[in-house]
């Protein structure tokens, strides 16, 4: 079977015909890619022409790592509430 997505493209998975309808003998593969932004499609595409039948696709996961910029702006708003929050304290101490 050949897996296509962003910037990865046709990785070929190989899969196992020897099981039966008690044990499939199911290979666990792996894909990593990293996106480049906006929409991206996953795509399956049996390699086996001959046969009616083909790989099995299931449990298929995927998860976003936040990017360093992300990481960094979120660490400069909670310091900016805390600047914020630290001069509003300084204003009511002197009020007072």
């Amino acid at each position: 079977m050949v897996v296509s997505v962003g910037s990865v493209s046709n990785q070929l998975f190989t899969y196992d015909v020897t099981g039966d309808k008690s044990n499939m003998n199911y290979l666990l593969e792996t894909l990593t890619f990293t996106s480049t932004g906006g929409t991206n499609t996953l795509s399956f595409l049996s390699q086996d022409a001959n046969s009616p039948y083909g790989a099995v696709v299931g449990g298929i996961s995927i998860s976003a790592v936040p990017e360093p910029a992300t990481w960094v702006m979120l660490i400069l708003g909670f310091g900016g509430i805390g600047l914020m929050l630290r001069a509003a304290r300084q204003r009511r101490t002197l009020a007072a």
